[in-house]
């Protein structure tokens, strides 16, 4: 079991990388009439906005305009 001290600050970069934060991710699209949901936990990423919601887009994209992501281009 892993935690924190009473006066310990979390820094993912101090923490062994089995021990970190898992990234939690739901959304749903299109807005005003929803298609498709998406919900992800992604193992010891870290925060949701800043890697699970990438992944969602392109999953979003994928499904209701038929786009993928190949490397290097990018996708609106």
């Amino acid at each position: 079991m892993f935690g924190l001290g009473e006066d310990e600050e979390y820094n993912a970069d101090e923490v062994a990388e089995h021990l970190r934060d898992h990234a939690l991710y739901t959304g749903f699209a299109p807005f005003d009439d929803p298609q498709v949901v998406v919900s992800m936990v992604l193992e010891n990423a870290g925060g949701g906005s800043s890697n699970g919601a990438p992944i969602a887009r392109r999953i979003f994209d994928h499904m209701l305009l038929g786009k993928e992501k190949t490397s290097g281009e990018k996708v609106q």
